[in-house]
């Protein structure tokens, strides 16, 4: 998964909040690199041994976009002055 944004603030709050997500799991049966491919792009990688583990990683990554998404938007919305 590849993610573009004109916003760097942005981006940053991105991968400090999937960078957790990164870490080995219990079971390894999946696992997920999130790499800076340039200032204002993020690579996901996700490799998984089957497709129910596929899915449980790619579910998650999802929600965490989401809610910095949400986080973000209402975070400009409070403070107009903020640059994210």
């Amino acid at each position: 998964m590849k993610i573009s944004c004109a916003k760097s603030g942005f981006l940053n709050a991105l991968y400090a909040a999937l960078k957790p997500e990164s870490q080995p799991t219990p079971r390894h049966r999946s696992r997920v690199e999130v790499i800076y491919e340039s200032p204002l792009t993020l690579r996901v990688i996700i490799h998984s041994r089957d497709i129910s583990s596929l899915r449980a990683s790619l579910n998650m990554m999802l929600r965490v976009l989401g809610t910095v998404c949400d986080t973000t938007s209402v975070v400009s919305q409070l403070y107009p002055c903020t640059q994210l």
